[in-house]
């Protein structure tokens, strides 16, 4: 248990001395941090230490425990009060509460009283740090890094882990929720896998330069979110606004194409208009880049509202479906590629006796 700190304030010695060492307070979650005879020392321990949590006598000769309560408000101060009172003085600790005081106990203190009290008071402040604490971290997103939070809120939503309503919180929150409105492509692109057996240094350079250049001609020209699939497919969502034409993007494939001098395979969806169009289509790029990366396809872009059906069976031709397993990264296709390889070998060498 994460112990609060407390200050302990009541202007008569011996109560202060009884307070400080009658009651196991870390027990109840709390360390001792300072002990103060009247609310002017008090102030001045609270300026220094900021404690959680003090608990005052109300009536003090110097400054009173509603005096020091307003003081620490004024200084904006963030710890907390429960107040202490004889039962005469209960007006008092009733507008120390009325001023923010979380709780108040009466004199002379009743030790199962003060544990309860104490207890519920550290729940009570625990959970006021934990949502302050949360709350200051939500501000720095929202103010600092609000689009990568967002892209990864996109990203939960294509993934279904989050519902179309929650995702337009989100956007609601920052202001943004027109965007969700809008025309939308999804574009994955990707260096042919097989140029990683020619040379996996060019292949691994390859990759990154098509990525950050990628992002970089995109971004210049539209809002953009990335996301990887879950087979590893680098996807980029792109919001068109109002355009309903892929040029301009099939435009910056080609140029890049030409710019990297390497087999870039890639893929692009068709317009789909809002959040719904949006998920439909991300699951069509995914599919045609399934299908490009199998026959090592240059671009292939949806035919309006034609859907992509990937293959079932492998290639006949046995290069062709060895080279096919390895864009797809599928280990049973290639298994069976090669045994099929070695079966033709042996029939071969068979012949040649």
């Amino acid at each position: 248990m994460e112990l609060l700190t407390l200050v302990l304030v009541d202007d008569e010695p011996i109560i202060l001395k009884g307070l400080l060492e009658t009651y196991d307070w870390g027990n109840m979650g709390f360390r001792v941090v300072g002990a103060a005879r009247d609310g002017e020392e008090a102030l001045e321990m609270l300026k220094e230490k900021k404690p959680d949590l003090v608990l005052t006598d109300v009536r003090m000769k110097k400054m009173s425990g509603l005096t020091l309560i307003e003081r620490a408000k004024e200084l904006e101060l963030k710890t907390n009060f429960v107040v202490i009172s004889a039962y005469r003085d209960f007006e008092y600790a009733k507008k120390a509460c009325e001023n923010g005081a979380l709780s108040y106990l009466v004199k002379p203190i009743d030790d199962g009283e003060l544990e309860h009290t104490m207890r519920s008071i550290y729940e009570a402040c625990t959970e006021k740090k934990f949502k302050e604490k949360n709350y200051d971290l939500w501000e720095r997103i929202l103010i600092e890094d609000r689009d990568n939070f967002l892209n990864q809120m996109v990203g939960k939503y294509l993934d279904n882990g989050l519902t179309e309503s929650e995702l337009i919180d989100f956007f609601s929150s920052m202001q943004r929720e027109e965007e969700l409105e809008h025309n939308f492509a999804v574009i994955a692109a990707d260096i042919d896998i097989t140029q990683c057996i020619v040379n996996q240094k060019e292949y691994d350079m390859q990759q990154y330069l098509l990525d950050t250049q990628l992002y970089k001609l995109l971004k210049e020209k539209y809002p953009i979110w990335t996301k990887k699939s879950v087979e590893g497919i680098s996807c980029y969502i792109v919001e068109l606004g109002e355009e309903k034409k892929l040029d301009s993007i099939k435009q910056i494939l080609k140029q890049l194409r030409e710019e990297l001098n390497s087999d870039l395979i890639s893929a692009i969806s068709n317009v789909e208009l809002g959040l719904k169009g949006l998920k439909k289509a991300y699951s069509q790029v995914v599919r045609l880049f399934e299908v490009a990366s199998e026959a090592g396809a240059g671009m292939l872009t949806m035919n309006n509202e034609t859907e992509v059906a990937v293959k079932s069976q492998y290639s006949l031709d046995i290069e062709s479906q060895i080279l096919g397993a390895i864009r797809k990264n599928d280990a049973t296709q290639l298994k069976e590629a090669y045994k099929k390889f070695i079966y033709r070998m042996k029939i071969k060498q068979l012949e040649s006796i």
